[in-house]
């Protein structure tokens, strides 16, 4: 169901447990495996069978929405003085995803982002005090 996980988050988490519970969509299950996880379903959760249809009708009726949705940034120019600046307006919204297991393809260049960005950010500080050193305040040629 991995093209259909930007939809998944229009459902609360405890809702996304319940449809990984049903289809379990995050594994590759073949006819009978799958089959056999239903009849396991049925047999020990009868009321799940219901839930995870509906809460997939959810999860279908937001994809089509999103698939009609043009999501293109919308340039607008501003005028200030001689200059013109265009700016982009974007609308970003974060939904959770649940995940029975981790993508640990994904965290490790989650972590390796964060590491990245506090390097350069460190290298930013640091020329910063390097430069503010290198300059003299009372001399007023420097500037």
């Amino acid at each position: 169901m991995e093209p259909l996980s930007g939809s998944f988050g229009v459902l609360t988490p405890t809702d996304q447990w319940k449809v990984h519970a049903f289809y379990r969509p995050s594994e590759r299950l073949t006819f009978e495996e799958f089959n056999a996880n239903l009849r396991e379903i049925k047999r020990r959760r009868p009321g799940l069978v219901h839930v995870a249809g509906k809460l997939s009708r959810q999860i279908l009726t937001e994809a089509a929405r999103l698939a009609a949705v043009r999501l293109e940034p919308m340039p607008s120019v501003v005028a200030r003085g001689s200059k013109r600046r265009v700016q982009h307006v974007r609308e970003v919204t974060v939904t959770g995803i649940v995940r029975p297991t981790p993508d640990l393809h994904k965290l490790a260049k989650a972590y390796l982002e964060i590491a990245k960005g506090m390097l350069e950010k460190e290298e930013r500080d640091k020329q910063d005090t390097d430069d503010n050193s290198t300059t003299d305040p009372s001399d007023p040629t420097a500037s």
